[in-house]
């Protein structure tokens, strides 16, 4: 019997670290993603969301942040890599 109850405090403790874990990994993602768009928001105010996405040009000292090239090369080497 005392083996069982071990057996269900571990598993029990195990349960709780895996969903701190879980909470963790969540928050950490959110604050990521929350200070990218606050550091990023100049450049998101002041540009269509289509010229970031579909334009080449990336000539930071002229405002121009085309971000196709980036978004190209990430999905070659996602679709070399499968």
């Amino acid at each position: 019997m005392t083996k069982l109850r071990g057996r269900l405090f571990k598993d029990k403790l195990a349960r709780q670290i895996m969903l701190g874990i879980t909470v963790l990994s969540g928050v950490v993602l959110l604050f990521v993603g929350c200070t990218l768009f606050y550091k990023s928001w100049p450049v998101i105010s002041q540009m269509r969301l289509s010229d970031l996405l579909f334009t080449s040009a990336w000539k930071p000292s002229k405002g121009q942040f085309g971000f196709l090239t980036f978004i190209l090369s990430t999905l070659h080497v996602t679709l070399i890599a499968i």
